[in-house]
């Protein structure tokens, strides 16, 4: 079955779609900064270490593109959860 749908109507399914991997990205963006503080917590336990962003790419290993801003949002939520 053929159906047929305006430019507009075209334009705007695409754009819901797009909204929604974003949301997607962003959830699973989330999820993989809490794995990767849960992580560098621990290792910095185990080591008897402090926060630093050397330790985070050297001793922790976190090599990924985006690992400024990552480390940011891991002492972000090490802030909240060491109150």
């Amino acid at each position: 079955m053929k159906v047929d749908i305006s430019e507009a109507e075209w334009s705007l399914i695409q754009e819901a779609r797009a909204k929604q991997a974003a949301k997607r990205q962003a959830e699973e963006f989330r999820l993989a900064v809490a794995e990767t503080a849960a992580g560098f917590f621990r290792h910095l336990d185990q080591a008897g270490l402090e926060p630093s962003f050397p330790e985070f790419v050297g001793g922790f290993g976190y090599q990924d593109e985006a690992a400024t801003l990552v480390y940011e949002y891991v002492l972000q939520l090490r802030k909240v959860l060491w109150k």
